[in-house]
């Protein structure tokens, strides 16, 4: 059976920091420096981990990179720019690595909702990062005690959202996943299965009460 592995870009700003790396004094670090927009002053960070990337997965039979936080098609094609970079110099070192491997996008802000159809023609695959995306639909600091009763995932406006990015894919019969607080939720469960969602990515302590929550609504 063959196994798909996906690996995603990094994502640090907001509050995934790295003490050994600086992003400046931010008054809104969660829509300030974040992921893609990193690399526009540091592309060396992307290139060298998609080579290592594609290096380790050189034996994959199924490998799928994942891009984090793209808002709009211009990021996109900035990310895929900086990943034939990073493929020619893989090619000019003489390094064996995988070429072939499918290319992905985490649905996290608003403005790609809006923009799916067009993102999605670009690649393989698309995930929805409920968490992030939530908190950007919400404008809602989903760790902030004070104001996180506004963050509101049953709100039927939320699943108005998914429904229409399942149809997109769909549509164009590109595979479309859930990932987040959501996907992890078996209260949740129901509501995916039903507007048409087949795949959820879990952290491997909800695997249990997911799997057995698919089980009794499949």
């Amino acid at each position: 059976k063959n196994v798909t592995t996906t690996a995603r870009t990094l994502d640090i700003g907001g509050d995934k920091g790295l003490s050994y790396f600086s992003l400046g004094p931010q008054e809104n670090p969660y829509l300030g420096f974040r992921a893609h927009r990193i690399y526009r002053f540091h592309p060396e960070i992307f290139i060298t981990q998609v080579k290592a990337m594609l290096r380790a997965a050189r034996n994959s039979k199924d490998f799928i990179l994942l891009y984090p936080m793209i808002e709009s098609t211009d990021d996109l094609s900035f990310v895929q720019g900086l990943l034939r970079e990073a493929m020619d110099a893989l090619h000019n070192e003489n390094k064996d690595y995988l070429h072939g491997f499918r290319q992905g996008i985490l649905i996290e802000v608003p403005s790609a909702v809006w923009n799916f159809r067009e993102l999605l023609e670009q690649v393989d695959v698309a995930c929805i990062g409920t968490n992030d995306l939530l908190q950007y639909f919400f404008a809602i600091d989903r760790n902030n005690s004070n104001v996180n009763s506004g963050y509101r995932p049953e709100h039927p406006v939320v699943w108005r959202m998914v429904k229409s990015m399942v149809d997109t894919a769909k549509a164009l019969k590109k595979p479309l996943s859930v990932c987040g607080e959501i996907a992890a939720d078996p209260y949740f469960i129901p509501l995916l299965i039903g507007l048409g969602l087949d795949s959820i990515s879990v952290d491997t302590h909800s695997v249990d009460a997911v799997r057995r929550k698919v089980s009794s609504v499949a």
